[in-house]
């Protein structure tokens, strides 16, 4: 047994060797985020007078971005119509000067009159007499035209005087709220005057302005028409024309986001029309409800069937148009937020395809496919049903080539012009992997789409020789232990994916069993999947059975390595990775088990609960110390019990083993004589001789 300790009779061992539980780091094992995430709170690093100023500066850190944001919106208005208006004032005047001798008698007339009377006198000729009107009138269409270009320059001049002062405003409210002083004297006075912009409507004050300015230049084109009738007919039809086809535009602008609401084109007369056609169809739905009422009482009372199909008939239309009005009452945002939450793989599309086209740095495929992973196969209620995740991937494998970038992150290694450090290098690996995994997953619900899996064996067989080439060469052992955990969860998955398609007998079953032969000939020398590539072609559920149980005991046995070997640091500091996952792998290969009745395998997992000496130890995981023949009450114990460390920070590890060691004692019960001796160096877990 090599050296021992002697201690008194019921000495508590456990309270020196059993480690502190430590809060492990995060990694994208269990489906979270391993990126760092940067302090979003403004409030770290401040020391504050009084505790209230640490909330009101979390509330005026966030007011003032919208401040900003609000104030630019305000000012990009005020300046464009500034601008506008004074190109348009002037061409506006130009047209008046013009005009506004329409309203007074023309003196030129007068004069050529008196002049046709003195030339008569000269000639000695009878002069025709002159009639010169004192009661002067001007036209109609005189009137009409000064009165619509002068209320167009008035309706102009006036809201670039409104666009000066609503500047002002800004100016001012931007002084009052960023005067000096402590948050808790800032943020109330913030509060103060954010309400009164809101209350007395400003967003709405500004979006006049600019229907006014809609409107200035409508009355302006309506009295070029006038003036153009009056003078020619046709440059009068050829305005009328451009207005008219104007107008067209102007009001198809106005109408249509009421019908597409993600239209970004608006008018400021969207709103009244929104209005309007909502107190119009709520008139219409009423109408159609009291329709509905009548024909249902009609029904009761004459009992003819025509009449009852008629009456829900109305009362379907009364709901459509209804459900419609509802969204018109709604903004454009509001709408579009409802709208995104359904399904609709075409948005998806989109947003995969503009995000990936300007993804061309390492450090930003990092992010890209660890925000992917839940997407792909979210562990929480998805907007997106398993049938729509089934054709992004399809889409991602086949159409962007999304297996490139996880390449990429396998193959990004340390070198002397760019040293990496191993961190990295394992954070990379881990959402690679963590991401592969994750497509795999999505192959229980592709019942639509069979071809998803030869997509998926096709996509990743390129990967497959980098992915073993870590597992077996890597120089560092915790990147070659994590790439061999994710092979072990991933094979894991198949294998039970391809049992099931077998029971439901399920079109993919061939090309199921064809991927999970090519991930057990993985690195056959280092995994011992007992499968010769000549003849494993002909094995179905009994081989796919065995090859799990395979796979569950070389995954085990890796992490009893490590512990044999005293780097238990690698498990401790990759914890939440290999532990979820060797639950996902105990779980699917004890579901086996029961229906397992090869004695043969089951005795390949025998070796695992002996080396560990599962049988005399306790339900913490301690060895049973043995009592001595001769001598005093004592125990003996070994120096170090590595296994028990372990067992004593993961009870998830133990109590699988103890589950472990109850199936297999079900089938073919254990003698206490069977069991070894602990060892306690590293026992080889991992030779091809002993597997």
């Amino acid at each position: 047994m090599g050296a021992c300790i002697e201690f008194p009779a019921g000495f508590d061992l456990r309270a020196l060797t059993r480690p502190k539980q430590a809060d492990p780091p995060t990694t994208a094992g269990s489906g979270h985020s391993v990126l760092p995430v940067p302090p979003t709170d403004p409030t770290l690093g401040n020391t504050f007078i009084d505790p209230q100023d640490k909330f009101w500066s979390l509330y005026l850190s966030d007011a003032e971005k919208y401040d900003q944001y609000r104030m630019e919106s305000w000012k990009g208005d005020t300046d464009g119509i500034l601008i506008f208006t004074g190109l348009f004032a002037a061409t506006v005047a130009t047209f008046v000067v013009a005009s506004y001798d329409l309203l007074s008698p023309d003196s030129d007339d007068e004069t050529v009159a008196l002049l046709k009377q003195l030339v008569a006198f000269s000639n000695d000729t009878q002069p025709r007499p002159v009639n010169i009107d004192k009661d002067f009138a001007p036209s109609a269409s005189a009137i009409w035209i000064n009165s619509l270009w002068f209320g167009s320059l008035f309706v102009a001049l006036s809201c670039a005087l409104a666009a000066t002062l609503v500047q002002q405003w800004i100016r001012r409210y931007s002084h009052d709220v960023q005067r000096r002083g402590p948050p808790r004297i800032r943020g109330p006075i913030h509060v103060y005057l954010s309400m009164g912009v809101r209350r007395f409507g400003m967003d709405h004050a500004v979006a006049s302005i600019v229907s006014l300015l809609h409107l200035a230049v409508w009355l302006f084109f309506s009295g070029l028409v006038i003036y153009m009738s009056a003078a020619n007919n046709i440059m009068a039809y050829v305005v009328v024309g451009g207005m008219g086809l104007g107008a067209l535009i102007y009001a198809f602008l106005s109408i249509l986001p009421l019908i597409c609401p993600d239209s970004p084109y608006t008018t400021p007369f969207t709103p009244f029309l929104r209005f309007a056609l909502a107190i119009g169809c709520t008139v219409v739905s009423a109408i159609y409800a009291i329709a509905a009422a009548s024909v249902a009482f009609i029904y009761s009372v004459i009992d003819w069937d025509d009449l009852s199909d008629r009456s829900k008939g109305l009362n379907a239309r009364a709901s459509r148009i209804m459900h419609w009005t509802i969204r018109l009452y709604h903004t454009r945002l509001s709408v579009a937020c409802d709208i995104a939450q359904e399904d609709c793989f075409t948005r998806e599309v989109y947003a995969f395809k503009h995000t990936l086209k300007n993804v061309d740095e390492v450090h930003e495929l990092e992010a890209l496919y660890d925000a992917l992973v839940p997407i792909v196969h979210p562990t929480e209620p998805s907007r997106l049903p398993p049938a729509a995740r089934v054709d992004i991937v399809c889409f991602l494998l086949r159409d962007l080539r999304i297996m490139d970038g996880v390449y990429k992150l396998l193959r990004a290694r340390p070198s002397t012009s760019h040293p990496l450090p191993q961190a990295v290098r394992n954070r990379r690996l881990i959402i690679a992997l963590t991401f592969v995994r994750a497509l795999f997953k999505v192959l229980p619900h592709a019942t639509h789409r069979p071809d998803l899996v030869t997509v998926l064996q096709d996509a990743t067989v390129p990967l497959y020789h980098t992915w073993t080439e870590i597992a077996r060469n890597e120089k560092r052992p915790d990147t070659a232990f994590l790439a061999r955990c994710f092979l072990a969860a991933i094979r894991a998955d198949v294998y039970t994916f391809c049992l099931e398609a077998a029971k439901s007998r399920s079109e993919t079953v061939v090309a199921c069993r064809a991927l999970a032969l090519r991930l057990a000939q993985l690195d056959p020398q280092s995994w011992g999947t007992g499968i010769e590539a000549g003849g494993a072609a002909s094995y179905e559920d009994q081989g796919i059975c065995s090859v799990m149980i395979r796979n569950y005991y070389a995954f085990i046995s890796d992490i009893l390595e490590l512990c044999g070997r005293g780097q238990m640091v690698i498990l401790h500091s990759q914890a939440v990775v290999w532990l979820p996952m060797l639950l996902s792998v105990h779980h699917k290969a004890m579901s086996q088990l029961h229906c397992f009745d090869e004695p043969s395998a089951l005795d390949r997992l025998r070796p695992i609960l002996d080396a560990v000496a599962l049988g005399r130890r306790d339900s913490q995981g301690e060895l049973v110390p043995s009592r001595d023949e001769i001598g005093p009450t004592t125990h003996t114990l070994p120096v170090e019990d590595r296994y028990y460390h372990v067992f004593a920070r993961y009870p998830e590890f133990y109590v699988a083993l103890r589950q472990l060691s109850s199936v297999i004692n079900g089938h073919s019960p254990i003698r206490r004589s069977m069991l070894p001796s602990v060892p306690m160096t590293g026992i080889g877990f991992m030779s091809p001789g002993f597997l």
